[in-house]
């Protein structure tokens, strides 16, 4: 996958790998990186160095656009990033590895492992919402064609704000609480 990293965004483009388990902010990762200080494309770059790293993602031990990069990829997953200038090394470059101010990076980074401490099956946030864990299987009619449909596509400990038409929740005629035709909204989170 390639991302651009922008001041207020990142744009993918292309996957290289696969993916397996989603990343988030302030979780402890464990990254491989290729560089190359060379501006060019992704499948054709001349890779300087090859390092591992391990930090905490949103305490910002890395440049701003690894720790942007690498938030919300999946274990194994392999991208190629630009970054730019202001999110590397700023104006003043980095001279022992001869870049300079305000140089365009580009970086091939994979996700190699996370830890995330696991909250148990019920747990409040921050702002007092709590939290119970929901278990089951998917495309067994065990939740909404909706919600069989979001989570099919998410990675492990991946968080989503999803919104379920009528048409793949509980229809027109609606259950229990949930009158017919009514749009539901969801905060999820795929565990293992």
């Amino acid at each position: 996958m390639q991302k651009i990293i922008t001041e207020r965004k990142c744009a993918v483009v292309a996957r290289l790998q696969q993916p397996e388990i989603k990343d988030k902010t302030e979780e402890d990762v464990n990254y491989h990186e290729e560089i190359s200080y060379v501006f060019g494309l992704c499948d054709n770059y001349q890779v300087t160095h090859k390092n591992s790293y391990s930090f905490t993602l949103g305490m910002h031990p890395v440049i701003e656009g690894i720790d942007r990069a690498i938030t919300g990829m999946c274990i194994g997953e392999k991208l190629c990033v630009t970054i730019p200038g202001k999110l590397g090394f700023g104006d003043g470059g980095r001279k022992r590895d001869g870049i300079k101010s305000d140089h365009v990076l580009r970086y091939i980074v994979q996700l190699v492992d996370q830890f995330r401490p696991t909250p148990g099956p019920r747990w409040r946030e921050e702002d007092g919402l709590e939290i119970e864990l929901f278990v089951f299987l998917l495309h067994h009619g065990e939740v909404i064609a909706g919600m069989d449909r979001v989570m099919i596509s998410m990675c492990e400990g991946e968080r989503r704000r999803v919104m379920i038409p009528a048409a793949l929740g509980y229809g027109h005629k609606g259950r229990d609480n949930v009158p017919g035709g009514a749009t539901l909204y969801f905060d999820m989170s795929s565990t293992n």
